[in-house]
């Protein structure tokens, strides 16, 4: 039997779903097969959910993209599960295949070398995609956003094919790997920043963006160089 209230914010119910917070009644008793029916459910649901986003990630970003920034939700995957997929998936690759992610070998103090690896390479990405597209006035949030979907998306479906191909060819691909992923991630950003199909004009956002994070990098080695030159001295 149905209740006529909400459990959980004492709504009056108008059919399965409480329109208020979402809550799902059902009226069921909690039974053995209940309980499995339940519980398969939600695996299906969240593996159906995060194949969907990452596809259409990897189709049409600026769906998935922009539908966040207009403020909705619950539909695709949001940046923080797609973020913990893609830790899971990096995690994976460290523990069962190699210590590297895309070639580059990335460590901290008290911190998982894939935790290390999203904590230099978000920011990065987002203060480049900042710089390269400041005419579009968006705030930083809004480019974190499309970062973590955009680098999530990506870099787990580079270390499937890099591991893949590691293994199917016993290759070494390096570092080279990371500088293709790079240059994916910059255009698909650019197709979520801005509404274009001239190829000319995304590759020239995505090299702006490339350019900036070059600029960073570099300057990130002068100063540990200088740095060491002046411990040295």
């Amino acid at each position: 039997m149905m209740p006529e209230n909400c459990s959980v914010c004492n709504t009056a119910l108008q059919g399965e779903f409480c329109h208020k917070c979402g809550q799902k009644h059902t009226g069921q008793q909690v039974t053995f097969p209940v309980l499995l029916s339940d519980f398969t459910a939600n695996i299906v649901s969240l593996e159906r959910s995060f194949v969907a986003t990452l596809w259409l990630l990897l189709k049409n970003p600026a769906q998935v993209v922009q539908n966040y920034w207009l403020g909705n939700r619950l539909y695709y995957s949001s940046p923080a599960k797609m973020l913990f997929y893609a830790l899971t998936v990096a995690a994976l690759h460290i523990a069962l295949v190699d210590n590297k992610i895309l070639g580059l070998t990335f460590a901290a103090d008290n911190l998982a070398p894939q935790v290390a690896f999203y904590s230099v390479l978000i920011p990065i990405m987002a203060f480049a995609s900042s710089v390269a597209f400041y005419k579009q006035r968006r705030n930083f949030a809004m480019h974190i956003i499309s970062v973590v979907y955009n680098v999530s998306s990506l870099i787990i479906v580079f270390l499937l094919l890099n591991d893949l191909i590691g293994l199917a060819f016993t290759a070494n691909i390096g570092a080279r790997a990371f500088l293709v992923y790079l240059i994916f991630f910059c255009i698909w950003n650019t197709r979520c920043q801005i509404k274009t199909t001239k190829i000319w004009t995304i590759l020239g956002y995505s090299l702006l963006q490339i350019a900036v994070v070059a600029g960073i990098f570099g300057v990130g080695v002068a100063f540990t160089l200088l740095l060491r030159w002046v411990q040295n001295q």
